[in-house]
């Protein structure tokens, strides 16, 4: 996408958002689950990875939108 031209991009925008953001609160949610039972470390520090992971992808969706915006 090189410009924001309509309510589609829009759309695609919030959508491309939408996924790691739910993805990260999943993780997150996921995380204090194994964290009240007791899980291994390993268990959380693979969550913690992929939450990471999620957050990475969420900030490169964003950098689009502000790139997209600047033009």
């Amino acid at each position: 996408m090189s410009t924001i031209d309509d309510d589609a991009d829009l759309a695609e925008i919030v959508h491309d958002l939408s996924q790691p953001l739910t993805a990260l609160t999943n993780y997150l949610a996921a995380m204090q689950v194994a964290i009240d039972h007791g899980d291994p470390c390993k268990t959380i520090a693979n969550l913690l990875g992929s939450a990471v992971g999620e957050t990475t992808r969420a900030r490169a969706v964003v950098d689009r939108l502000r790139d997209a915006l600047a033009r």
